[in-house]
């Protein structure tokens, strides 16, 4: 009998049953893990993308307001309504001899600005499309604002819901 203990107690290491049990849970557990993991992700780029939407519709108002005319995204940048240092695509570059970074303004989003060049652009329509092979799913989302006839001078523009897709039906028409 005591033989047989002392060989229990000297015995080191785990058995391959005690490895394959760990290994087995933990798959489990990444198993339940991971799909909740990546559908918050997912629902943060697209908060991410909506609200960065909604803050360029603010400052094509304030653009508006100010020029009479609505403006692109570069436009935007210049007057101050939007900060500088971002891009409209989902490029990360780097400029060596100034050593500035310029980052997407939406994260897994290209812009795509739909603004007539002319002095007097009254209608605006930008498009958030998702980039690379999209294995997240995310969905496409678009914002546009069409003004037809006379504003009041005390008219306050309203920015129009960010609505999924890239269709112009249900499109916020002002008439002014």
């Amino acid at each position: 009998m005591k033989t047989v203990m002392h060989e229990i107690e000297q015995q080191k290491g785990w058995t391959l049953i005690e490895i394959l049990s760990v290994c087995i849970m933990m798959v489990l557990i990444l198993s339940f893990a991971l799909p909740s993991y990546m559908q918050a992700r997912k629902v943060a780029y697209e908060g991410n993308a909506i609200t960065r939407l909604h803050r360029i519709s603010h400052a094509e108002n304030r653009h508006f307001n100010e020029f009479g005319r609505f403006g692109n995204f570069d436009e935007l940048v210049e007057q101050s309504y939007l900060p500088g240092g971002y891009s409209t695509h989902f490029a990360f570059t780097r400029d060596i001899m100034t050593e500035s970074s310029i980052v997407p303004f939406v994260d897994r989003y290209s812009l795509v600005f739909y603004v007539p060049d002319s002095a007097n652009s009254l209608y605006y329509k930008i498009d958030a499309i998702p980039v690379g092979y999209n294995r997240m799913g995310l969905r496409t989302f678009n914002i546009n604002l069409f003004i037809t006839g006379q504003l009041n001078p005390d008219h306050i523009l309203q920015n129009p819901p960010v609505r999924e897709g890239l269709d112009t039906e249900g499109a916020i028409v002002v008439n002014r």
